[in-house]
């Protein structure tokens, strides 16, 4: 059996040139792809993790979540954050579960210490704050007292992420609302109630609509911003071999990651498919949801004839298949992808054009293109929408149409 699973993430990265300090640049630079490893599961204190750091020696993690009640977890209240102990440094594998604080500041996204841990910083975007922590005992939740908080809010109602500099003395946001980071200087470094002023913004709207994440490398020349708009991949598929094999997958990822719940559209046949260019008859059963930013599908091929799902698997067999782009720039991406080598398997038209290119070789699954569309975009809200309110009941459901 085939069982390839290959995480790709794209970070943008941005190099910084600080020239004394009313001036900066900040230019694009390279596209890392770091490869997935192993995952280590939270659903038990927090199914809905939305940042995490570690303590300076590795020995600690840190997660903070947007679960909307953690009564029935680990965790003790709203909106915690969860602290686990690593016995080997930086190896998530070796994580256990230490201890959750009831932070209560809306709907928390990103966490962050100084740097001996004697403080943390929190921020959250119902009131598009960043909050300080004195900590007694370095990165130990239990000694936590709340200090002060900044608000950005005038600058951008919309606070995803941020980071500080080495001594603590610049801090960057990443906004949604105007897709912008911004860059603060601080009067006392690590200190938010000491004077924080704004310094200067970099629009990054044209590398991604929601700067999600940003992290520093350890001499600051170096930014990096994870986004979740733009050609970013939005979904993840495995092939089932079939329907009890795809629904009993739908019910380990519910369990093993929160994910869910899924939504199965059954016998979906288009008219106008093609297999390399020549009319092909296709009968596939699909299984969406959602696992926090990322879609995961699964599928289960019923007709005997070629496509791209065959081409990596047998009827018997099953496993990861492909990755999907949806986007607004089809043909542009088409070339791109096509130009790399990457050829034209299965293709057919639902809402929009919809294609998957073969990059087995080089990425180990197959590539779909899905071209941007009201209809399809409804039905991706919904999955995430339904996702951000489930209550866990009913994990797998028809589709609403």
């Amino acid at each position: 059996m085939k069982s390839i699973i290959r995480f790709i993430l794209a970070f943008l990265i941005f190099n910084l040139t600080f020239v004394k300090e009313d001036a900066a640049a900040l230019e694009s630079g390279d596209k890392a792809t770091p490869l997935f490893v192993q995952f280590f599961s939270v659903v038990t204190e927090e199914n809905k993790p939305r940042g995490l750091t570690f303590s300076n020696d590795g020995t600690k993690m840190f997660v903070v979540g947007g679960q909307a009640d953690n009564s029935s977890t680990s965790g003790n209240a709203d909106d915690d954050l969860h602290e686990y102990t690593l016995s080997t440094a930086f190896d998530i594998s070796t994580a256990s579960y230490v201890d959750s604080l009831a932070i209560s500041v809306g709907d928390p996204m990103c966490v962050k210490f100084n740097n001996d841990g004697s403080k943390m910083f929190v921020s959250e975007t119902t009131n598009d704050r960043v909050h300080e922590y004195l900590l007694t005992s370095n990165f130990d939740l239990s000694s936590a007292t709340y200090e002060s908080f900044f608000s950005v809010q005038d600058d951008d109602s919309t606070l995803f992420a941020f980071d500080f500099n080495n001594d603590g003395t610049m801090m960057y946001v990443a906004g949604g609302q105007n897709d912008t980071i911004y860059q603060y200087k601080l009067d006392v470094g690590f200190d938010l109630s000491e004077g924080v002023n704004l310094l200067r913004t970099k629009d990054v709207s044209a590398q991604d609509g929601e700067p999600f994440g940003i992290e520093f490398n350890p001499d600051g020349t170096t930014m990096f911003i994870i986004g979740t708009w733009g050609n970013d991949v939005l979904q993840y598929a495995f092939m089932s071999k079939d329907m009890a094999s795809l629904e009993a997958s739908c019910l380990k990822w519910a369990e093993a990651f929160g994910a869910g719940p899924f939504f199965v559209i059954k016998h979906h046949i288009p008219e106008d498919c093609t297999y390399k260019g020549e009319p092909s008859e296709l009968d596939m059963t699909y299984a969406f949801g959602q696992a926090g930013s990322a879609q995961i599908e699964f599928m289960v091929q019923h007709s005997d004839g070629p496509s791209t799902f065959r081409d990596m698997f047998k009827p018997e067999e099953e496993g990861f298949h492909h990755w999907c782009i949806f986007t607004d720039k089809y043909d542009e991406e088409y070339k791109r992808l096509t130009g790399n080598g990457y050829h034209e398997t299965t293709a057919f038209t639902t809402s929009a054009r919809v294609c998957w290119l073969d990059a087995e070789k080089d990425l180990g699954g197959h590539i779909e293109l899905y071209e941007e569309n009201p209809g399809t975009q409804a039905f991706f809200d919904l999955l995430e929408q339904t996702h951000k309110n489930w209550d866990g009941k009913d994990p797998i459901r028809p589709a609403p149409f």
